[in-house]
């Protein structure tokens, strides 16, 4: 998969390959967090866009049902001399018929047919399909309230010969295209990610291509005379994005119990500790949590992350996710925890209750910043055998040169270093942040070392200028 990003943040133009491990290094404010970002932002909710896609159209439609119904709700009123309306029934009528997908396919075909220049038979056979369909609708809600038949057919014949036609276009008109809905939602995602202010000032056009596994290209254009998207994205991976251990401490919510996969997949996004619960409530579902095991895959992983750590995150009913240390007989809370313990049982509870899966996609962004030196080699080792193992693409950002080498060793003793890209971010001297893939050059992962290593030797600089040189 290959990412390029044109004027987003600080960054002016960059190429990035996400496959294996892709360490994003650079300095402070180099725009390292950027690019994981914007990665996250297009691709977050792609691998459930069916769901999202069938539950927009799903709203819609009953959004145009409810306000057309009310015309045959009155109709039924006063055919009938009822005093009580039959709004369970409607609604649940309602409910089932705008969730048929058959419905939705006869949507987008009238569509096809409506917005071309393809007219004649085939127009006209998609337009009866539909208003087959919403004829049904009629008859049955009708039949809510009455069975007698001349009152119905009445109904369809005269008083409302018209009205499966005009809620049928209506529909067309307020369904949208799949590609513009998609770029509406990645937009939205844009949006929070960045609070608003992901185009790079001073710039009227941003753009982002992917090139996907099946060497798709994917083209997304903000501008101030709109947003495009050349074709809707196809993935299965989900993708997430860790942003700091005290995501941990989030977990610690015992009402959190019955659902702590999905919960741990939502904290995984960027921004996410001036988010509000109350979102992620709305969309909560129940999971046999006690069911959640270990993948052969990854014991060996989990097993040494686990020996490192002296125990391991458990999930209490009463207290939620603490840490039960091997050689302490009770758990400790989360508050008691160090920041660089909660780095290492983040990543190995996620893994064990499978938040994430193989072949997902995991954005780490600075995880060594609360590591000891050997437990960052710990990490990078772990990283590089659930990439090798689990088929995971890491994109990993850090300023750590220990880190960053910590992983090149271990790639290397894996046999992965084909699939490792190490990209130095700088900016320029117009401040506008670049980057280059220094994987493959003679002397460019050295220099990046030696870029990252410079304040360590300027403070020894400076001891050589008030006590001279020891050599």
């Amino acid at each position: 998969m290959d990412l390029h990003i044109k004027n987003i943040g600080a960054i002016g133009s960059i190429d990035i390959k996400v496959e294996g491990i892709t360490v994003i290094a650079g300095e402070n404010s180099s725009g390292k967090s950027t690019v994981g970002k914007v990665l996250y932002s297009l691709l977050h909710g792609m691998s459930d866009w069916p769901s999202i896609y069938k539950k927009t159209c799903h709203e819609l439609i009953s959004s145009v049902l409810e306000r057309r119904s009310a015309i045959l709700e009155d109709f039924c009123l006063k055919e009938t001399g009822a005093k009580r309306r039959r709004t369970s029934k409607a609604r649940e009528l309602m409910e089932l018929f705008s969730s048929d997908p058959e419905l939705v396919i006869a949507i987008e075909d009238f569509q096809f047919y409506y917005y071309s220049n393809v007219k004649g038979e085939q127009e006209e056979s998609a337009k009866i399909s539909l208003i087959s369909k919403l004829s049904t609708y009629l008859v049955k809600y009708i039949g809510l309230y009455t069975s007698d038949f001349d009152v119905i057919e009445r109904a369809i014949v005269k008083d409302f010969g018209e009205w499966s036609t005009q809620t049928a276009i209506e529909l067309c008109e307020v369904i949208p295209d799949e590609l513009s809905l998609q770029c509406e939602h990645i937009a939205d995602v844009f949006s929070d990610t960045f609070k608003s202010q992901y185009q790079r000032v001073g710039e009227k056009t941003s753009e982002i291509l992917l090139i996907d596994e099946s060497n798709r290209k994917i083209k997304l254009t903000f501008s101030e005379s709109g947003n495009s998207l050349s074709a809707p994205i196809r993935i299965n991976e989900g993708v997430y994005y860790i942003e700091s251990p005290k995501v941990f401490d989030l977990l610690s919510d015992p009402s959190s119990s019955s659902y702590q996969k999905s919960f741990l997949r939502y904290l995984m996004s960027p921004n996410i500790f001036t988010k509000t619960r109350y979102r992620y409530y709305q969309l909560q579902k129940t999971e046999d949590f006690e069911k959640s095991v270990t993948s052969a895959q990854i014991e060996s992983v989990l097993a040494s992350l686990q020996k490192t750590m002296g125990g391991r995150a458990e999930f209490y009913q009463k207290v939620g996710l603490e840490f039960k240390d091997e050689k302490i007989k009770e758990p400790i809370h989360s508050v008691n925890i160090s920041a660089g313990l909660k780095s290492l049982a983040l990543l190995e509870y996620s893994l064990r209750i499978k938040s994430i899966l193989p072949g997902d996609i995991v954005i780490l962004d600075e995880p060594e910043i609360n590591l000891h030196p050997s437990w960052q080699a710990v990490y990078a080792q772990a990283l590089v055998d659930l990439q090798k193992q689990y088929n995971l693409k890491l994109i990993v950002t850090s300023h750590s040169p220990y880190f960053i080498r910590a992983i090149e060793v271990y790639s290397d003793l894996a046999d992965v270093m084909d699939t490792l890209n190490v990209y130095s971010l700088q900016r320029n001297i117009d401040n506008v942040v670049t980057a280059e893939n220094v994987s493959y050059s003679e002397f460019g992962v050295s220099e990046l070392y030696e870029r990252l290593s410079a304040p360590l030797e300027k403070l020894e600089s400076l001891l050589e200028v008030k006590y001279g040189s020891c050599e």
